[in-house]
């Protein structure tokens, strides 16, 4: 197999989650071109991933005109893939990967099945799994080695003038909060991520925030007067990696920059809402033993302001 195609067009977090997926399936054909085709707001993350030889971006905007729809099909065409592995059922990519000629088309068994010739059954929306190993059952259908246990993630050095980023630099213990998610029903209480961030700077610790950018609910508690290092809305891709591996700690909703800390074994403390569709551990979480950390799991009111400082100290000590 000279050529792989792999195809993730969807959330930040959901692409992480892939990443064993490719390394195994690299481990397996070492001298294989492994192209991966993702979201163009994914752009800047995988750049110097060693597993990864070429990387192709969309948008979904982009990929609903007809016009776009030829690009793909004769982008698939130039590159001559052997084998392609769609790792989040999409029709369109079970029909264009068929339509395109690629021999061999790996996925799950759902959205228009039919056009896979290697697939087996999704079942990670049942939650007892980690979304790492529901991704490398694909991998298993034409892969014999098992995945290493490693995760291929080199995220470049923070190259900028912003004397917001060279503050980061400082010796102090550095703890990172990321204060929401895309879907508000994750979401803990501001106010409480504010108590939280007072306490842990009355103890010495720096804080950083993070994120894509601010809002009104942000606004109305945080202000330049708490002396935080407010990095909202200010980092690249790139740049939100390098200052998750040099933080001593994350804290965290269930989000795309909390598995980026945990997969740069940045030590994490994850809030995951009960009875939130999707929040849960077990899938989304820390893959176990890969880094320290503490998450919990339960409803916004029983997680306190305590448990989270009392979580923070524990996995830096």
């Amino acid at each position: 197999m000279k050529n792989i195609l792999i195809v993730r067009t969807d959330r930040l977090g959901d692409l992480l989650m892939t990443l064993p997926m490719i390394r195994c399936i690299k481990q397996n054909y070492p001298q294989s071109k492994i192209t991966l085709l993702s979201n163009i707001s994914n752009k800047g993350l995988l750049e110097d991933c060693s597993d990864i030889d070429d990387l192709e971006y969309i948008s979904e905007k982009d990929r609903k005109t007809f016009s776009a729809k030829v690009k793909i099909f004769k982008m698939l065409k130039a590159y001559k893939f052997d084998v392609a592995v769609i790792s989040n059922p999409d029709k369109f990519f079970h029909f264009i990967t068929w339509f395109s000629g690629i021999p061999l088309r790996v996925g799950y068994n759902k959205k228009s099945g039919f056009y896979l010739n290697k697939k087996t059954k999704d079942i990670s929306s049942k939650g007892d799994r980690h979304q790492i190993d529901c991704n490398l059952d694909l991998a298993y259908l034409f892969c014999d080695r098992k995945w290493d246990g490693n995760i291929q993630f080199t995220s470049e050095h923070v190259h900028s003038n912003s004397s917001d980023l060279k503050n980061t630099h400082n010796k102090k213990t550095k703890v990172a909060v990321h204060l929401t998610t895309s879907n508000p029903i994750k979401e803990w209480p501001i106010q409480q991520f504010h108590e939280v961030c007072n306490s842990l700077k009355n103890k010495g610790y720096e804080i950083v925030l993070i994120g894509e950018k601010r809002d009104n609910k942000i606004n109305s508690v945080f202000n330049e007067s708490d002396g935080f290092i407010d990095l909202i809305g200010k980092t690249s891709l790139s740049q939100l990696c390098a200052v998750l591996k040099g933080a001593d700690c994350l804290i965290s909703l269930d989000s795309g920059p909390y598995h980026i800390a945990w997969m740069q074994k940045t030590p994490v403390v994850g809030i995951f809402i009960k009875d939130a569709l999707g929040s849960n551990p077990i899938r989304w979480g820390v893959y176990p033993g890969y880094a320290k950390c503490k998450q919990f799991y339960d409803k916004a009111d029983n997680i306190t302001v305590e448990h989270i400082v009392d979580a923070v100290e524990e996995v830096i000590a």
